[in-house]
């Protein structure tokens, strides 16, 4: 429990660290509505409720009855790791010629599926809603430019 409940706890740490510079980041009469510190301070937000998540199961881990099983590791957990990293570059290399929301469906489609979801019809269409609401939330709510690619003709 230890290391998990003291990396939950540094991340917490450097979640609000960040969150505080965030906040100094100056604005101007260019910066649009989001600002300079709006990505910066969601993403402190986001290392702070992951930090507290890695702290809880920490201590969740501890009350585990004895018998419990070990958590796994080895070098299979770290090239797990490594195909989701591997995900996420193809990802960024790909998003900008398929474009943001074509991208970001096919994206959460093979995460899931490479994390141990069956293909089907019901993931597809989650998939593909969430795409969608990424979108909306980018790029009509806040304002974001992201990449239109090839099917921005077809869509208009």
């Amino acid at each position: 429990m230890g290391r998990g409940l003291a990396c939950g706890f540094a991340a917490l740490a450097l979640a609000i660290a960040y969150y505080a510079a965030a906040a100094q980041l100056p604005s101007s009469f260019l910066s649009d509505d989001v600002g300079a510190d709006g990505l910066p301070r969601l993403l402190a937000v986001a290392l702070g409720v992951l930090g507290l998540l890695a702290a809880l199961r920490a201590v969740l881990a501890r009350t585990a009855p004895a018998g419990a099983p070990p958590e796994g590791g080895g070098v299979a957990v770290h090239a797990r790791a490594l195909g989701l990293i591997a995900l996420g570059a193809a990802y960024a290399q790909l998003t900008p010629s398929l474009g943001y929301m074509a991208g970001t469906i096919v994206f959460l489609f093979v995460v899931a599926a490479y994390s141990g979801q069956r293909p089907s019809l019901p993931l597809a269409a989650i998939s593909g809603a969430g795409g969608v609401v990424l979108w909306l939330v980018f790029v009509k709510l806040l304002g974001v430019a992201m990449p239109s690619g090839m099917l921005a003709p077809l869509l208009g």
